[in-house]
């Protein structure tokens, strides 16, 4: 299941349960359980109550309550003292309550920017002529 809406904003709330793959343009406040990955433009919230299993990539993601998935954030991530998050992140901005829970690598820069510069590692590790023309410069 494939879910697309074209508002601006999205309750789910408690009690709820998503099987599939939401591309949102917008706020989601989740408060339910998801099985599947998430794309979301906007915030995505997901409250005290809310579980997610499954990968996110959002352009700002508030977490409450617990993901069990990679989480990729394009603006600003925001764990507080009830978020339990089992998965790898990759943020620019990280805010971090005390109490939160992080089982996972944690990797701080922007998105694209991180994956060129491993990258760029990848092939100097694998070509050491093109290492020695690196540093060399």
């Amino acid at each position: 299941m494939i879910f697309q809406k074209r508002v601006t904003y999205m309750h789910i709330p408690a009690g709820s349960s998503l099987i599939g793959q939401i591309n949102y343009d917008g706020e989601i406040q989740f408060f339910g359980e998801m099985h599947g990955d998430g794309n979301v433009q906007g915030h995505l919230q997901i409250g005290a109550d809310g579980h997610w299993k499954g990968d996110i990539n959002a352009a700002r993601l508030t977490i409450e309550g617990k993901v069990h998935g990679n989480i990729t954030v394009h603006e600003q991530l925001t764990l507080t003292e009830s978020a339990v998050v089992r998965g790898n992140i990759m943020a620019p901005a990280i805010s971090i309550q005390r109490g939160a829970v992080i089982n996972g690598q944690l990797t701080m820069g922007k998105p694209r920017t991180v994956a060129l510069l491993e990258l760029q590692k990848s092939e100097e590790l694998h070509n050491p002529t093109k290492q020695a023309a690196i540093t060399a410069n």
